[in-house]
């Protein structure tokens, strides 16, 4: 399943696409997905279209008022339930749905998990005529008990199975049939945690091995001393320096693609708490650089934190045009008063900060900061292109 985030405000924007999260993701992957679709606060998106999910939740799920928890707590669920329940849950959704109600709020949804196990089943019963035949058979209705036998040659099992049926909010699946009391119907999504089970707080995990021993684990970072204490003990080694880096996760994408074969364990772990005491804003520049810089090495990624400060970074989508009347800003040009044109402006940026090596990246644009000579030479092309 997937979920396209949209930032508010930003739909009209030609240069804005949002982003696409896969799910079910963690706590962590979530969050990197709102930073690429530049959502600034929280709760300033929404979720634009769903993709891989089944034709009930395509179709009815109202996702005008849905947070990407909500949906997350939903493939989540998804994922852990047989291709029997999964017809069982659609079943259960199409019930929801009349005539005169088309969609349904996410909260139908997470409450039909809750549900699932309160259906009553019949094995064997595929229509409602069988299931009007057992129904007289066990007299599952209290009128059933006044029908006097001589009547019951003249009967319609199925017209009595559709009547239990519809009463009973019943439906037939490829095991038999299933019904669920309306007053048992339970509804969870207020008070229901919506909170990834395994959540995940570390910035890596890291494999590590001992090949004399031949023993390996997996430990995340950063950790304490006493955590790793204990994890020499069980890789038998006096250091975790001694060590292998087998492999190393993370959920910052370009660092998850990297090779730590040769980093040293205790740099990883300096890492590691470098970037767990980012800012939220520090640490979506730190992406946004690291994809600038098409970094390749792990020492690379650890060298770029402590240059943060000398890159510029814009969050939010911009054209080249926008940008370019940013920079006359700067220069204490007011850009109204001019007769340049958007392309004008797109020209300036791509003829003087291409010089400075500025990219657009999946978070933002990022540019080296000019120093004193590369400054003059852009205003000064401002005021060449005013002048003339």
């Amino acid at each position: 399943m997937w979920a396209w985030l949209m930032a508010q405000g930003y739909e009209n924007n030609p240069d804005y696409k949002g982003c696409k999260l896969v799910l079910p993701a963690s706590d962590r992957q979530i969050q990197d997905a709102l930073d690429q679709a530049r959502v600034t606060e929280r709760d300033s998106y929404r979720i634009a279209d769903l993709g891989d999910c089944g034709y009930v939740l395509k179709k009815y799920l109202n996702l005008s008022d849905c947070k990407i928890e909500e949906i997350n707590y939903i493939a989540r669920h998804m994922q852990q339930i047989t291709e029997e329940e999964d017809h069982i849950y659609d079943e259960m959704i199409s019930l929801k749905i009349t005539d005169e109600v088309k969609t349904l709020p996410v909260g139908v949804f997470i409450d039909a998990f809750a549900n699932m196990n309160k259906m009553e089943f019949h094995p064997g019963v595929y229509d409602d005529k069988s299931l009007g035949e057992i129904a007289l058979e066990a007299q599952m209705m209290p009128w059933m008990e006044q029908i006097p036998d001589e009547a019951l040659p003249f009967l319609s099992y199925e017209k009595i199975g559709e009547c239990i049926r519809k009463q009973e909010n019943g439906f037939y699946s490829q095991d038999g049939y299933y019904s669920i009391s309306v007053s048992e119907w339970e509804e969870i999504h207020n008070t229901v945690s919506l909170e990834n089970t395994d959540r995940e707080s570390s910035i890596f995990s890291v494999e590590m091995e001992d090949q004399e021993a031949g023993i390996s684990l997996w430990i995340k970072l950063p950790c304490s001393e006493k955590t790793l204490e204990k994890a020499c003990l069980a890789l038998r080694v006096e250091d975790m320096n001694a060590g292998e880096i087998l492999s190393v996760r993370c959920f910052i994408p370009i660092l998850d693609q990297l090779s730590y074969g040769d980093m040293v364990f205790s740099y990883l772990n300096e890492m590691a708490g470098k970037i767990n005491r980012m800012s939220r804003e520090q640490l979506v520049k730190y992406k946004a650089v690291l994809e600038y810089s098409e970094c390749k090495t792990a020492e690379e990624a650890f060298s770029l934190i402590d240059m943060l400060d000398q890159y510029d970074f814009c969050q939010r989508p911009i054209n080249l045009a926008e940008l370019g009347r940013e920079y006359f800003v700067k220069f204490g040009i007011a850009p109204g008063k001019l007769k340049l044109q958007d392309g004008d402006y797109a020209w300036y940026i791509e003829e003087k900060l291409n010089g400075v090596n500025m990219k657009k990246t999946r978070y933002g644009i990022v540019h080296k900061k000019m120093d004193q000579k590369q400054e003059q030479e852009m205003e000064n092309t401002a005021l060449q292109m005013i002048f003339g």
